[in-house]
């Protein structure tokens, strides 16, 4: 009974980054959405939806399956961590999706190169998600009593 009155409580700078996190990434799927309607066809551009699921389950899953990674002790300083994170590369996949080719012709998609050029700009485009889902698990399960106003 003691442990759960002594549980972690989130402060107004986690709220803040919570909110900040979770901003950075709808404003990064739009963008993309925006960035793949011009660089590929424009039906691709739901891809990002994709994307961002993949991403932030993949995310979580890590925080579930290497839980031994993530202490409750090192929760505070892990979200800021993982959120410079996701702010360090975002703009690094942008670049890495534009200096990629990716020419959506049948020839050019059969083969190697293609396939490579399009699963290496997804995995790169996932990334920056990545990040975003281990910060909203860690502030979803680290701070249980206080997940509603989470």
């Amino acid at each position: 009974m003691v442990t759960e009155l002594m549980a972690l409580s989130a402060t107004k700078s986690t709220y803040a980054g919570l909110f900040l996190t979770a901003l950075a990434t709808l404003a990064y799927e739009l963008v993309l959405t925006r960035i793949f309607s011009v660089t590929v066809w424009y039906h691709f551009a739901s891809l990002a939806v994709s994307l961002a699921m993949f991403g932030m389950t993949t995310g979580a899953l890590a925080i579930h399956i290497f839980a031994e990674k993530f202490p409750e002790s090192q929760t505070k300083r892990q979200l800021s961590f993982y959120g410079t994170l996701l702010a360090i590369s975002a703009p690094i996949s942008y670049l890495c999706h534009g200096a990629m080719p990716v020419v959506l012709e049948k020839s050019f998609v059969l083969s190697a190169i293609g396939l490579f050029a399009i699963f290496f700009n997804c995995f790169v485009l996932s990334i920056p998600f990545v990040f975003s889902g281990i910060c909203v698990c860690l502030c979803l399960t680290r701070f249980p009593n206080q997940v509603a106003k989470l």
